[in-house]
């Protein structure tokens, strides 16, 4: 979940959140950040026809990391968003593919 906290200051990455990082709360602070993530169409969407799921280019570059965590990228994705997890559960894994990272400064001027 680290991943979705880092800011590189991109329009790709993920967004800041409001409060910092404490010790006491950074799990719970984790958790909300990676449901934030991966139901937002900025990281994570299907395709037209609901056979492909686009993902973030963090998923791939960092892939070791959640196939790890989970077993793999999707199980990932399905901890965090409910129909991915129904997908999978129904036997209808669907393709990945990674969207383009958008390396743009996050200003006002760039935002999406």
């Amino acid at each position: 979940r680290i991943h979705f906290a880092i800011n590189c200051a991109s329009i790709g990455c993920p967004e800041l959140g409001r409060h910092a990082y404490q010790a006491a709360t950074v799990n719970a602070q984790l958790q909300r950040q990676a449901i934030l993530i991966n139901n937002n169409p900025r990281w994570v969407r299907f395709s037209k026809d609901g056979h492909t799921l686009h993902l973030t280019e963090i998923y791939n570059w960092y892939s070791g990391d959640f196939s790890q965590a989970a077993g793999s990228v999707l199980k990932f994705v399905a901890r965090f968003n409910k129909q991915i997890a129904a997908d999978l559960a129904a036997g209808h894994p669907p393709a990945i593919t990674y969207m383009i990272y958008n390396w743009q400064l996050n200003s006002v001027e760039n935002r999406p």
